[in-house]
């Protein structure tokens, strides 16, 4: 990541974690913009050419995907990573088509995406390991992959998993899905 007065975009709908990306990024000497949406964000675009963006893929309105073509048009050598609780093969084959240099699911630290913007290319010698999956994960993951497809339809999505609706909204508030 080069430090000379570089612009970030952090587009995401939770204040508290942009805000904490925005001192990160400060104290790296980087200008940073804020947007809590897909909307806010194309504001700050028509205004600013932006070289590093982290967006969100799930906020009120827009996909977060949306934006990565859009920063591309303003900036073709922007370097725009999505973030997501809402993990997912398609969401990542998806954004990596669009431009997006990585995918990252949260929880994220600052770290963690400082080397996602400095690792631009693929390693082809990257070893190849089936992982066990984590049983709670793969259960989170189906359950929003099906509440995102009834587009957040609580009752539609109990009925779809066969659970009750109660059930089913402790589940999201357990995981901080809203």
């Amino acid at each position: 990541m080069d430090d000379e007065l570089m612009n970030v975009l952090i587009v995401d709908d939770d204040h508290v974690f942009r805000s904490l990306l925005k001192l990160n990024f400060e104290e790296r000497g980087l200008k940073c913009f804020q947007a809590e949406n897909v909307n806010d964000a194309r504001e700050i675009l028509s205004r600013h050419s932006i070289d590093y963006a982290v967006v969100d893929l799930r906020m009120p309105g827009e996909s977060g995907l949306i934006l990565i073509k859009e920063i591309k048009d303003t900036n073709p050598e922007a370097s725009v990573l999505i973030l997501t609780g809402f993990a997912s093969h398609q969401t990542a084959v998806e954004a990596i088509k669009l431009g997006a240099i990585h995918y990252l699911s949260k929880p994220v630290d600052f770290e963690e995406i400082l080397k996602a913007f400095n690792k631009i290319s693929g390693d082809p010698s990257v070893n190849i390991v089936q992982e066990a999956k984590d049983l709670d994960q793969l259960q989170k993951t189906h359950v929003c992959a099906i509440y995102e497809k009834n587009h957040g339809n609580i009752s539609a999505t109990a009925v779809e998993l066969g659970l009750h609706r109660r059930t089913l909204q402790r589940k999201l508030q357990k995981w901080g899905i809203r």
